[in-house]
């Protein structure tokens, strides 16, 4: 699944069908609605995470090209995509 790409219906099937599975029962209405609306909201949520992420990336790259005193963008640039590898490392 791509970071635009929906959340499908058919996806969201098979998450149902494996949690069914799991559960050795099938899952009432609202237990499906639940799990849907979970679901959806995850996947929102990493989204825009991912938004945030290339945003703070882009930010970065664009900052390392300032020109300022003693070179500080450009270390405060490496410093920033040092922090975000970090963070995608945990």
């Amino acid at each position: 699944m791509t970071d635009t790409q929906p959340l499908t219906d058919e996806l969201v099937t098979m998450v149902l069908h494996q949690v069914s599975l799991t559960k050795y029962r099938p899952l009432q209405p609202d237990e499906r609605d639940w799990l849907r609306l979970t679901l959806e909201r995850t996947f929102a949520e990493m989204r825009r995470l991912r938004a945030i992420s290339t945003a703070a990336y882009g930010f970065a790259d664009e900052m390392g090209d300032y020109c300022s005193p003693h070179g500080v963008a450009a270390d405060y640039a490496q410093r920033l995509r040092e922090r975000l590898n970090d963070a995608k490392e945990k």
